[in-house]
């Protein structure tokens, strides 16, 4: 038989690479930061860099960091006052997100070359002096895939006691009722899909695992809820 023949190869310049990010999700520390209206930085170090030029970029970038903090720190009180003044209740907001594509931005790549630890014989990765402009496409941003309009309050019962101390060292707000609430809506779970992602988490040297449990929001009457919850 013969075989078919072969595709033909691509023809013009390769589709530009994309510089992304890491999830939205709040589990990174600088995300659930960012949710409770506060600014947060994340410093990564170069890993090919030597252990001293890491220790220097840090530095810089730490105290350039709080250079413009100093200069800016009353935008910055404002900007954090007026996010604590708003509302999203009654708004429209992703409950799941992917990654957008924008268009294309300026990347500096470095190179980086083999050396053989000393130690171990084992051949390592060395960052040079090399640097080298490249249009990537942007894919530093989210949108949304699913929404839903965000409640004016969470019921939480009054048995819940480790839940409700939890939730206020996170700083959330709690209000006891005083009065039998009989109108509430309800979230349905619909599925529970254990995902994981494929890499080995530094923290913890384990596979990290993760579950979807998409759902809906469903209008019920039911027995009145007891105030003191």
């Amino acid at each position: 038989m013969t075989p078919p023949p072969a595709p033909p190869a691509p023809t013009g310049p390769p589709a530009p690479r994309t510089w992304g990010t890491f999830e939205h999700v709040p589990r990174f520390h600088n995300n659930y930061v960012g949710l409770r209206n506060r600014f947060a930085l994340l410093s990564e170090a170069y890993a090919y860099a030597t252990f001293e030029d890491r220790i220097k970029a840090t530095n810089y970038f730490i105290e350039e960091a709080m250079n413009f903090a100093h200069q800016n720190v009353a935008k910055i009180k404002q900007a954090v006052a007026d996010a604590d003044q708003e509302t999203i209740t009654g708004q429209t907001q992703a409950t799941r997100a992917q990654k957008s594509s924008g268009g294309l931005i300026e990347i500096l790549m470095g190179e980086v070359e083999n050396e053989t630890n000393p130690l171990n014989g084992a051949v390592m990765n060395r960052r040079t002096d090399a640097l080298t402009r490249e249009q990537m496409t942007d894919g530093l941003w989210f949108e949304p895939t699913s929404t839903e309009v965000a409640p004016a309050t969470y019921y939480l019962p009054a048995s819940a006691v480790k839940t409700r101390d939890l939730l206020l060292l996170h700083g959330v707000e709690i209000h006891q009722t005083t009065e039998p609430i009989t109108d509430v809506e309800q979230f349905a779970i619909t599925a529970n899909t254990p995902v994981r992602s494929g890499r080995i988490s530094t923290f913890w040297a384990t596979p990290c695992a993760r579950s979807t449990a998409p759902g809906r929001p469903r209008q019920t009457r039911q027995s009145p809820l007891a105030p003191g919850s």
